[in-house]
């Protein structure tokens, strides 16, 4: 059970005993977001250690030299403050600072193999709404371009603290991008095969509530859906920890690595295609659950409210509107796909649907083809 903290309460547990910190943080977000200010006000005593020497997509070599610097302070408590990957750095860190370095890419495969460590307590404090890391048990680290999912029951945060406010410096459009990756995270969620009564209870609060107030938080123009969004963000965190995503988190790797686009943009390119196929091959019961969230009474009304918004908040649902795509580069995405995502889509997909998705809007007659 994660322990869920304030900046009061987290200032009164660093304060009852003088311990030595180790702090995973972004760059410049550490400081924008008024996060740096916030730790030192509530650092007393305590010894701050501090590491940024990362890059925006972690690679192993990056955690190995957290490891070493985690290993040399051998601190008595973990704090990662900054986005999903300063999350998954400081979960990576703690994990693999208990192995020797010849284990640690096996551990990347096979984590559970090395389960039984003792791993110190880690708070973790986002400063953008839309991963949900902080109560998630899996952490993301790239060897070269190939990327990896380090899936450990000790990588889930001891505990978490969440400010929205900390989120207000990022632009819109990366405000946008996180917001819709939680909500994909939720409506994945809610369908996985490995969904239970738990995760579709967060997922369907997740969905909810982000797609009410997921454009006011990015356009900045409600202080309860800076509030809301930063909630939903953890509910779909906390739904994807118990039922992991599907096929368009499966695609979007590839979409991010082969043009360079924001993860969260890159999930919902095919996630509508997914949303009406599976709205229209699902159980009647869970089908008509899914459109209740989406507050609609058809497949069509879901997936057009789903991509209003996303226009609304600056964000693209078709690929070939943000780079020159070809048949070609969607038939090599599609051969190149985590296939143990695929496994817990909840319909079973072809190779074919995995290209049409990529290719073009589900609501158009014809997908785009070049």
């Amino acid at each position: 059970m994660q322990q869920q903290y304030d900046w009061i309460e987290l200032s009164q547990y660093l304060k009852d005993s003088q311990k030595r910190i180790f702090i995973v943080t972004g760059k410049a977000s550490f400081k924008l977001s008024g996060a740096e200010s916030r730790i030192h006000e509530i650092a007393g005593n305590n010894e701050l250690i501090f590491f940024n020497d990362f890059t925006p997509n972690p690679q192993l070599k990056d955690i190995e030299k957290g490891v070493l610097a985690f290993q040399k302070a051998n601190p008595d408590l973990l704090i990662s403050i900054g986005g999903g990957s300063t999350l998954d750095v400081a979960k990576s860190i703690n994990f693999l600072s208990k192995l020797p370095e010849k284990d640690h890419l096996e551990a990347l495969s096979n984590a559970k193999k090395f389960e039984e460590n003792f791993y110190i307590n880690h708070i973790a404090i986002p400063t953008t709404f839309g991963t949900g890391s902080e109560s998630t048990s899996f952490a993301t680290v790239y060897v070269g371009a190939k990327k990896y999912s380090l899936k450990a029951r000790s990588c889930l945060p001891s505990g978490y603290l969440l400010d929205p406010q900390l989120g207000l410096s990022a632009s819109p459009y990366i405000k946008a991008c996180c917001g819709m990756d939680a909500l994909c995270q939720a409506i994945e969620s809610f369908w996985a095969k490995d969904a239970t009564e738990e995760s579709r209870a967060f997922a369907k609060k997740a969905i909810v509530i982000l797609m009410e107030d997921l454009k006011g938080f990015v356009q900045g123009i409600s202080e309860n859906a800076i509030q809301n969004v930063a909630r939903g963000s953890n509910l779909a965190g906390k739904a994807i920890n118990i039922s992991k995503t599907t096929a368009p988190h499966a695609i979007s790797y590839g979409i991010t690595q082969k043009f360079g686009i924001k993860h969260g943009q890159a999930v919902f390119l095919t996630l509508p295609y997914f949303l009406m196929q599976n709205l229209n091959q699902l159980p009647h019961k869970i089908a008509q659950k899914l459109l209740y969230c989406f507050k609609s009474n058809t497949p069509e009304e879901a997936v057009s409210k789903l991509i209003e918004l996303a226009n609304k908040i600056g964000l693209q649902s078709n690929l070939c509107d943000i780079v020159d795509l070809s048949a070609k580069d969607a038939h090599e995405l599609a051969d190149d796909i985590n296939l143990e995502r695929l496994a817990n889509h909840p319909i079973i997909i072809s190779h074919q649907d995995i290209v049409e998705s990529i290719l073009g809007s589900v609501l158009k007659e014809n997908g785009p083809q070049k």
